[in-house]
């Protein structure tokens, strides 16, 4: 398919729009222009009996029908009426031109017919051998009746124009509005060209910065900076495009940055299990020296491939989720029991505290759950001095679940990234190594089962985090 530029598409779109109504105008302008010509003419007609009847009548009353008959005889007569005696009478109806354009008919009180133009010649004055019973009777519908001065009907005239002289008049009327109309459709189709042309180029212009920009990003390149529009929807178009790239700058910087991260983690055990076995070939520890500190390190890069994986599957929403309804009081009594003996060894008070007064159930993943708080649970025990407190509330509709410790608090500079990988904090009061991905997989897990993770504070008094479970009910 012949692919066509948005301007030519635009240019024409406009010009239709704005050409389309004018023939629209013109067609029905000259609809109209057309019937009120005829009903103009009508009445012209009309009015022209009405003055020509007042003439006819006076002579009529004083002279009789055959002074009547002259009058009207002059008055359909072709001949100028600056030539005509006693024609005085005309300046009455002077509006009207070419009266030679109408056939006169007297008739008496009987409708019969007395004087006919059309049957007489204004040449040597006789009557032509012709009848007049061609008239139609819408034609007899509109004769004028001529009284005496008593009121009694003494005829009527009846004037009839022509028809091909009507036709005519209409024609040349028609012609010359038509032919306003094509000037003025002309000049209007010139300007739409114009005014088309402009606005196609206008909103053009955008969208072709638009798809230079975009091959650039598609080149791996970075695109400048769209400006902003008056158009409203353009600037938003060009506002998202530049949001989007910021974005993608922003995808690159971290993918790159993670990936730096990534083969840094790797590094530092693969080296140490290579420094290990070469001090085992150069006699310089034991094998079994060697072995078990080439198999702490083994684990751990294990355990980062592992962590890995699972931010991946989180972030992708492909994580496996098994939801089900379960007491959340008897959850945290069993987490809080699983951890106690550990927290007895480091010397932590760990204490669960349940702040509600109904039993509350939550529609959630038990195990991901389970594997969220556990993560929060033993980072408060690395960094807290001596207490960890595990407290769950209602909050409306939600359950809230915070896991809060007295240590040091997390550094200012550091809490804006708290949930990006890599992330380790550097007062951790213990030796335990981790891989700095346990709260990003915890961020990416809690809304895949109905919920969610922020920090509330962190400050000298200690940090609190809170988990928030948004599907449940209370019994």
């Amino acid at each position: 398919m012949k692919q066509q530029t948005l301007r030519s598409q635009l240019t024409r779109s406009i010009s239709a729009v704005i050409v389309l109504p004018v023939l629209l105008m013109v067609l029905i302008a000259s609809q109209v222009a057309t019937t009120r010509l005829s009903n103009t003419i009508t009445k012209i007609d009309h009015t022209q009996s009405m003055h020509l009847s007042r003439v006819i009548q006076h002579h009529w009353r004083t002279a009789g029908w055959q002074s009547a008959q002259q009058q009207l005889s002059l008055f359909i007569a072709p001949i100028k009426r600056s030539n005509e005696e006693n024609s005085d009478w005309l300046n009455g109806v002077s509006f009207l031109s070419d009266n030679h354009q109408y056939r006169g008919l007297l008739l008496d009180a009987s409708d019969n017919l007395l004087f006919d133009s059309e049957q007489f010649n204004g040449e040597n004055g006789q009557q032509k051998s012709e009848d007049a019973s061609t008239l139609t009777q819408s034609q007899l519908n509109r004769r004028v009746p001529i009284t005496d001065r008593h009121g009694q009907k003494l005829g009527s005239l009846l004037l009839v124009r022509h028809l091909a002289a009507r036709e005519h008049s209409q024609h040349e009327f028609m012609f010359s509005l038509l032919r306003l109309l094509m000037v003025s459709l002309t000049s209007g189709l010139i300007v739409a060209l114009l005014i088309s042309v402009w606005l196609a180029k206008r909103l053009s212009q955008p969208m072709l910065a638009l798809a230079q920009a975009s091959n650039l990003m598609a080149t791996g390149k970075p695109a400048p900076p769209l400006p902003a529009h008056s158009t409203l929807e353009i600037s938003q178009c060009m506002q998202a495009f530049n949001q989007m790239q910021h974005s993608i700058s922003e995808q690159k910087q971290l993918r790159l940055r993670m990936m730096a991260d990534i083969s840094h983690e790797i590094r530092t055990p693969v080296s140490v299990m290579k420094i290990e076995h070469e001090s085992w070939e150069d006699g310089l520890s034991s094998a079994d020296q060697a072995l078990t500190r080439i198999h702490n390190n083994r684990q751990q890069v294990e355990r980062l491939i592992q962590d890995l994986r699972l931010l991946s599957l989180s972030e992708a929403h492909e994580l496996e989720i098994t939801l089900g309804e379960f007491s959340l009081r008897h959850f945290l009594q069993g987490i809080t029991e699983q951890w106690q003996n550990t927290a007895s060894k480091k010397g932590v008070v760990l204490q669960l505290e349940i702040q509600m007064s109904e039993e509350r159930v939550v529609n959630c993943d038990s195990l991901r759950l389970a594997q969220v708080l556990n993560n929060l649970i033993k980072n408060a025990l690395q960094h807290t001095h001596d207490s960890v407190v595990l407290r769950c509330m209602n909050n409306g509709k939600n359950a809230l679940i915070e896991v809060i410790d007295n240590g040091q608090g997390i550094p200012l500079e550091k809490q804006q990234h708290l949930f990006e990988r890599f992330i380790r904090g550097k007062n951790s009061l213990s030796n335990d190594q981790s891989t700095g991905l346990g709260l990003a997989i915890s961020k990416a897990i809690m809304p895949l089962i109905n919920g969610g993770l922020d920090m509330r504070y962190s400050d000298s008094t200690g940090t609190c985090f809170v988990v928030t479970i948004t599907e449940g009910r209370l019994y």
